[in-house]
C-alpha cells in the first residue's frame, strides 16, 4: 500500500492538472484482489483517491485465474493479464 501510495503522488505530482491525461493506470504483479474476488479495499481507495481509471496485474497461472477480477468495479477497470491466461497472445489495453 505504501509503494502505491508514493507512486500515485508521483504521478500526481508530475502531471499537476493535465486536463489532456484521461487514463490512469496502475500496474501490479500480484493481484489487488482480495480472496472474494473483489478489489481490495485498500488500494482500490488509494487508486480512487488519484484518479486512476485502470489496473491491470498478473501473478496468477492455470487454476488460480479463477479467482482473477476482471471488470469494473467503483469506475476502476481490473483486468488480469498473465501470460497463460491470455493464451500468450498480446492484449489490448483499450479496455
Amino acid at each position: 500500500l505504501i509503494r502505491l501510495e508514493l507512486s500515485a503522488q508521483h504521478m500526481a505530482a508530475s502531471i499537476g492538472d493535465a486536463q489532456d491525461i484521461t487514463e490512469r493506470v496502475a500496474v501490479f504483479h500480484y493481484p489487488p484482489v482480495d480472496k472474494g474476488k473483489t478489489p481490495d479495499d485498500g488500494f482500490h481507495s488509494i487508486m480512487k483517491r488519484y484518479g486512476i481509471t485502470k489496473c491491470i496485474y498478473g501473478h496468477l497461472h492455470g487454476k488460480s485465474c479463477e479467482n482473477a477480477f476482471n471488470g469494473e468495479y467503483d469506475g476502476i477497470k481490473y483486468r488480469l493479464i498473465s501470460s497463460d491466461y491470455m493464451k500468450f497472445q498480446p492484449c489490448n489495453l483499450n479496455f
